[in-house]
């Protein structure tokens, strides 16, 4: 279920506690032993990686859950790292591929040097801890050198979003009823994200919504079965169409936010 938490404006969305062992879970849901086998190449990442850092530069995922976007970045040129807290899921990363650099770490509390980073991704992590992300933020600070930069995705409160606050379609979210198990993640403002990231020294230099088909799908119910065919459908056509609805969508009802920043020297 999604609440507007109208004082800090925000979405919660409460599901199941996004721990570690649900995130060990998930990861072994999703085929963890066949990704890591044959990964994906991720072009996404290495395109984008490459158009702000040069080959050798040190990249860390900032939980980075199957380790293939670290595997995608070493496979690229790029002196990849990875940590995350799933430690199940860590194990059978290095003993399959004992290659790629992943270890067990908190990315609250990250076991790297002062400006050990030319940069950092971060995809889907801040939104899941209750107590907020500046501590998150502040690794980032610390880890990422001057000019180096940070890549940056979270769920996003959309166009579609916003016109479902001002029209009251969210029940209101209630602090005191909340239990903490059920908990799953907030959907942000980007403004307050672009905002407070800016109090940390770093600046954005490019912007875009991303996965429109599921913003939509998942914020309008009577279009969900149809748009749910079309989001899990594996034929050329549903693919294509899948990709095309993405495109003209993502500015309207994008689910996720996608931010470059650069870090102030």
């Amino acid at each position: 279920m999604i609440f507007h938490d109208n004082t800090n404006d925000r979405l919660v969305c409460l599901k199941q506690e996004a721990n570690t062992v649900f995130w060990d879970k998930h990861w072994q849901t999703n085929n963890l032993h066949n990704v890591i086998k044959a990964p994906p190449k991720n072009r996404f990442i290495t395109k984008t990686t490459r158009k702000y850092l040069q080959p050798n530069s040190k990249i860390l995922e900032a939980g980075c859950g199957m380790g293939d976007k670290v595997y995608s970045l070493q496979e690229a040129g790029f002196d990849a790292y990875g940590v995350d807290t799933a430690q199940n899921t860590v194990r059978e990363i290095c003993k399959l591929r004992p290659q790629i650099k992943i270890k067990v770490a908190d990315v609250r509390k990250l076991p790297f040097e002062d400006g050990y980073f030319d940069g950092c991704w971060s995809l889907g992590v801040i939104e899941h801890f209750w107590d907020g992300y500046e501590h998150v933020f502040r690794e980032m600070k610390r880890v990422i050198r001057g000019n180096g930069y940070l890549f940056l995705t979270f769920p996003q409160i959309s166009f579609l979003r916003h016109i479902k606050i001002r029209r009251n379609k969210y029940l209101n979210f209630d602090p005191t009823e909340l239990d903490l198990n059920t908990f799953y993640q907030f959907i942000f403002d980007a403004e307050k994200i672009k905002k407070d990231l800016k109090g940390y020294g770093f600046m954005p230099v490019y912007e875009c919504g991303q996965g429109g088909l599921k913003g939509l799908k998942d914020e309008i119910e009577f279009l969900r079965p149809f748009l749910q065919k079309i989001y899990d459908g594996q034929s050329l056509f549903t693919k294509s169409l899948h990709m095309g609805l993405n495109i003209v969508l993502s500015k309207w009802t994008g689910h996720i936010k996608f931010i470059v920043f650069r870090k102030s020297t």
